[in-house]
């Protein structure tokens, strides 16, 4: 199995400043996400960022980490900037782990990889589970996910799709993709899906690249988005160390 992963690290957050550098004993919650990928089959693990302050806490736990441009508008923008840098093919295989996500299961990033490899036509995969729970189908939090039968995504929403269906998925925001894929994300502008539902993964499906879907058990992790989700991020691991 043949793949990178690349962790776009900000450090700037609207809900939760600083988040990726706040401590949790005496590592960073950026440590602990770099810490899940390290322990993946990838065989190489970069964490790109724009702010001085990440590139030196990150050279200083030993990190691959790289400096791209402050005028990403998103993370995936950031991450194609890091494969130019690095003179990656159109054909490598890239794993986005957030910086932000110090709980993703290894098994998650590992899975994405090998959906790629074993799916030659995909551009893209990704993750979904099943849900059940009523205000879940109904959160626009939760993104929804509609595939075919061979697990190729059709449509996500924010929204309960489809319409009086028997089963709901929840898509799990981890992806990974080929190069050329990220290529072709960044060089087509927002589209009118994904403007209407403040989704950037409709954009390949908008221009007709294809996304695979993997299934898994229970829910996504706890990612670090506001205060309220790092202390309980915080009490998970540290019953740990």
């Amino acid at each position: 199995m043949s793949f990178k992963i690349v962790i776009p690290a900000r450090l700037h957050s609207t809900r939760l400043p600083e988040k990726i550098i706040k401590l949790i004993g005496e590592k960073t919650v950026l440590w602990y996400t770099w810490q899940q990928a390290v322990k993946s089959h990838a065989d190489e693990v970069v964490i790109a960022t724009d702010n001085q302050k990440i590139y030196d806490i990150c050279h200083d736990f030993g990190a691959k980490v790289v400096m791209t441009s402050v005028d990403h508008p998103t993370g995936t923008d950031r991450i194609y900037e890091a494969c130019k840098k690095f003179g990656w093919s159109n054909e490598q295989i890239i794993v986005n782990v957030q910086g932000d996500e110090p709980l993703i299961p290894v098994d998650y990033i590992n899975m994405l990889a090998e959906l790629l490899i074993e799916n030659k036509d995909a551009d893209v995969a990704t993750l979904a589970h099943s849900i059940s729970n009523q205000k879940d189908k109904q959160d626009p939090n939760l993104v929804k996910v509609v595939f075919d039968k061979w697990h190729n995504a059709i449509y996500f929403s924010r929204c309960q799709i489809p319409y009086n269906g028997k089963e709901f998925f929840g898509h799990i925001g981890i992806y990974a993709y080929r190069v050329n894929a990220i290529k072709g994300f960044v060089e087509n502008s927002t589209g009118v899906l994904e403007a209407s539902e403040s989704l950037e993964q409709l954009r390949f499906l908008e221009n007709g690249y294809s996304i695979k879907i993997g299934m898994v058990q229970g829910r996504a992790p706890i990612g670090v988005n506001t205060e309220y989700d790092y202390i309980k991020v915080k009490e998970i691991l540290e019953e740990g160390i």
